[in-house]
């Protein structure tokens, strides 16, 4: 037996000789002493400590066994009661639980409450010696947290790493709807639940987040034993308590099902939106092609035209050239999202420049365009189509004997911040979400050129790319010869 350290002597020699001593330790590491005479069971010493986390002062508790038994919760003295008895009869056995009792002001104090037999020569146990830990703030917390992931339907879970036996929450049963009677907690009561086309994605998973503490965050299907099909997110990390200690995974589980049932129907809805979309836009273009065709053959029939004769048919053109407008643009917007488009350094300067050579720009327009425009790492055809639609309406719409459009840029650690500004009429506040929505216009659709769908597109590719655009106007009202200005804000993620 190795030799003890001389100030483990030395502790258990003052702690024997010094009264002071064993009342700190007492009274700072613990909740509480009691000594019980098992031979004589009605006494029992109950340090001050002892009846202080009950709110009691030491003379308001007899030092007894009757009044810890009348005060804790009954359920609880049956398993104290117990447990004593197994202990007494067998050393080996820890006289060791968490038990409920009555404060003096009414509410419950939890204690952990653990002892040692005291035995004489012939191994019959004479006296128990036991503390008590305040545990009551602890249990307070795991209620909250048990009432919090049965409200949310979030079942826990453990895997100590190198074993095949997993430990499951009430709640991962009730996931799983599967009764606990008869669950061996093997890992191959998990994995024959779960639907066998996502078993091996799952497991390369959770051989990443054991060999390279990568975090574990993926959803699968699971059946249940009606045979329906349910989808389930899981978490999880790795954790270990100490250097050569075996990992353990510690993971939550939650339905998801209904959530991705509403992403799949969305998404059949979209797809379905978007297929009517470039069918309408290919089919009707042949019918309106022929109407122009016709008008231009009645024109050349009529020869000379009375000037109203002539004022209507290039109402109907500028109609039809409406109506092809409309349908290309419902093309372009059924697109956004559908196309990947490769990634790529962009001059975002030279691509404004780029933009700007194919618009007809007035020679009352001034456009200018930040020297020091950042290159960025992107699709460039997404973004070009935002630059050529923003810049395309601020020269459109600029009646200003001395318009300007400015094109600049900022950027953080995270996004690229682009702006166009411009000195048109502006927008009024009211109108700042509503300009995004399809065929939306501030002005007659005979006033000018369009279909209102330019920005509703710019912002589909926008959050397709998860960056966000607003506005910024004070235009008071919408005046098309006013000056009051726009400037169109959008971010890019680096």
């Amino acid at each position: 037996m190795a030799e003890k350290h001389y100030l483990e002597n030395e502790l258990y020699q003052k702690i024997q000789t010094d009264p002071s001593i064993f009342s700190w330790l007492e009274s700072g590491s613990l909740d509480g002493l009691w000594y019980w005479d098992i031979q004589n069971p009605h006494e029992e010493w109950l340090s001050p400590r002892f009846k202080e986390i009950f709110g009691y002062s030491d003379d308001e508790i007899p030092n007894t066994s009757e009044w810890w038994q009348a005060n804790i919760f009954p359920e609880d003295l049956k398993v104290a009661i117990d447990n004593f008895e197994k202990h007494c009869q067998d050393p080996e056995h820890p006289y060791d639980q968490i038990v409920r009792y009555r404060h003096k002001q009414g509410h419950t104090v939890w204690v952990r409450c653990r002892g040692i037999a005291i035995r004489d020569e012939q191994g019959q146990a004479t006296r128990l010696l036991g503390a008590h830990t305040d545990v009551t703030a602890l249990m307070e917390a795991n209620e909250k947290l048990r009432l919090a992931l049965k409200a949310s339907r979030t079942g826990i879970w453990t895997w100590q790493i190198g074993s095949e036996r997993i430990h499951w929450s009430d709640e991962m049963f009730e996931l799983y709807q599967i009764p606990k009677e008869g669950f061996t907690n093997h890992y191959s009561e998990w994995t024959k639940r779960v639907h066998p086309d996502d078993l091996d994605a799952i497991e390369v998973a959770l051989q990443k987040t054991i060999n390279e503490d990568a975090p574990f965050d993926t959803s699968y299907r699971i059946f249940w034993p009606d045979g329906s099909i349910r989808y389930i997110r899981a978490q999880a990390e790795s954790v270990a308590n100490g250097p050569g200690d075996r990992k353990v995974l510690m993971g939550a589980n939650w339905d998801i099902t209904q959530t991705k049932q509403q992403e799949l129907e969305l998404e059949r809805s979209n797809n379905e939106l978007s297929s009517f979309a470039y069918v309408a836009s290919h089919d009707l273009k042949s019918p309106l092609r022929a109407i122009k065709q016709l008008a231009q053959w009645v024109q050349e029939d009529l020869g000379e035209v009375p000037p109203e004769v002539e004022k209507n048919i290039e109402l109907m053109n500028n109609r039809i050239g409406r109506m092809e407008s409309l349908l290309d643009d419902l093309l372009a917007y059924s697109r956004v999202g559908k196309e990947s488009a490769k990634r790529e350094m962009i001059d975002t300067r030279k691509l404004v420049s780029d933009v700007i050579a194919l618009l007809n720009v007035p020679e009352h327009i001034e456009i200018t365009v930040q020297d020091d425009m950042p290159h960025v790492q992107a699709a460039k055809a997404p973004l070009a189509l935002v630059f050529r639609n923003l810049i395309g309406n601020a020269i459109k719409h600029n009646a200003s004997a001395k318009g300007f459009v400015r094109i600049s840029a900022a950027e953080d650690a995270k996004r690229y911040r682009f702006c166009v500004e411009d000195n048109g009429p502006g927008i009024p506040r009211q109108y700042h979400s509503k300009i995004f929505e399809l065929f939306q216009t501030l002005r007659p659709r005979d006033a000018v050129e369009g279909s209102g769908m330019g920005l509703a597109t710019v912002r589909k590719v926008i959050d397709n790319h998860h960056g966000t655009i607003h506005v910024e106007s004070d235009a008071p009202e919408f005046d098309p010869k006013a000056s009051f200005g726009s400037r169109f804000i959008f971010t890019w993620p680096k």
